[in-house]
């Protein structure tokens, strides 16, 4: 029996946030690595400023009023960030 079993099951909509979240950042490898192929290392790095950005915005929206579901939603909103952002800079590098 797992311990705090009562305790976890309120969060199974926390964990399939941060599911959802890692699979798309996992999705945007591809756009990543072509980017640093591509020396865009700087493309990169605005990625990841953007993700800062968007999570601290989330979390302050979100966190208040939802908890801990608040912060996976948010954590999920800035992997996705992240992901968009790479995924639209490789589209400007890859030619059309």
């Amino acid at each position: 029996e797992i311990a705090h079993k009562d305790a976890l099951s309120d969060h199974v909509a926390s964990f399939y946030w941060l599911i959802a979240g890692n699979v798309v950042l996992g999705l945007s490898t591809f756009a990543h690595y072509a980017l640093y192929g591509a020396h865009r290392e700087r493309s990169l790095l605005l990625a990841h400023a953007a993700g800062l950005f968007a999570a601290v915005v989330a979390s302050a929206a979100l966190v208040p009023s939802f908890g801990v579901p608040g912060a996976a939603a948010a954590n999920s909103t800035a992997l996705v960030t992240i992901a968009l952002y790479k995924y639209l800079a490789y589209r400007r590098l890859a030619p059309s």
